[in-house]
């Protein structure tokens, strides 16, 4: 592996595309117009440090809890060098809601 933690064998291999889900390191090296992340939640709201796994369904819970949010989602985003953006700052082409009016503890992962 490389810094980043892709697979340094990856760029012997011819690919048009990298898709990311659930990565949680920070990606150097790579091709920003060809590289994508699906987040789990509505960008830009719910990314950035510590937006993930259980953090972010909790982050998304108390949000609906208090009244901010009727909606939650799924967001896919452009993945910039590291060195040059924050996690999920990439910018987002495509995102998909989903309404709720009830969400529990053991609800947020399954849902999401």
């Amino acid at each position: 592996m490389d810094r980043g933690g892709i697979p340094a064998g990856l760029q012997k291999i011819p690919h048009d595309n990298v898709a990311l889900s659930g990565w949680l390191k920070p990606v150097r090296g790579n091709d920003g117009t060809r590289t994508i992340n699906i987040h789990p939640a509505r960008l830009p709201r719910f990314g950035g440090h510590r937006m993930f796994g259980e953090h972010i369904h909790t982050a998304v819970a108390e949000a609906f809890a208090k009244g901010e949010i009727k909606f939650s989602g799924v967001s896919m985003h452009f993945v910039p060098d590291y060195d040059q953006a924050e996690y999920d700052r990439g910018p987002v082409f495509s995102i998909t809601g989903c309404r709720s009016n009830r969400v529990t503890r053991g609800s947020r992962s399954r849902s999401a």
